[in-house]
């Protein structure tokens, strides 16, 4: 019984704590939103000397490494590169040199400049169905629907 009262009490109290930690955040505390950070801001704030600057274009730059990594994981499934302070730098060397040529761009068109993604693809226009074999045209035009081949029965009996 006051295991399991002891156990509530418990509960209660590491539920609550996070609802009041979120409620005040700490006064240095830094925002970023990757779709409203401009390029613009970011060369500011690298070439500002007040600390303020330096930790909001270092989130930006640590946002982008992540996303970098996760795209890059996602494209060859390989370990991405491990984040110290060269990596870093070359980082933030990379973004300036983009952000110079893109001042209007925001730090999330940067990555993904950064990321060999020049525009962001266009929408599809309407699916191909054509290698469908389901599709009422069927592969070989309209009115020809040919039926998958059935592999569970031989050619030959």
């Amino acid at each position: 019984m006051h295991k399991t009262i002891a156990f509530t009490i418990l509960l209660a109290l590491f539920l609550a704590a996070p609802a009041g930690a979120a409620k005040k955040a700490p006064k240095n505390s830094v925002s970023f939103d990757p779709n409203t950070y401009s390029c613009a801001s970011f060369l500011k704030m690298i070439g500002s000397s007040a600390k303020s600057g330096e930790e909001e274009a270092g989130v930006a730059v640590m946002w982008g490494f992540g996303f970098l990594s996760g795209l890059e994981f996602a494209r060859s499934m390989e370990n991405p590169s491990a984040l110290d302070d060269k990596t870093l730098a070359a980082l933030v060397l990379e973004y300036a040199a983009v952000c110079k040529r893109h001042p209007a761009f925001t730090f999330f068109e940067a990555t993904a400049r950064l990321a060999g993604v020049s525009e962001k693809p266009a929408p599809p226009s309407e699916p191909d169905n054509r290698a469908n074999p389901n599709n009422p045209d069927g592969p070989d035009g309209p009115g020809k629907k040919t039926a998958p081949p059935n592999r569970d029965i031989p050619d030959t009996i």
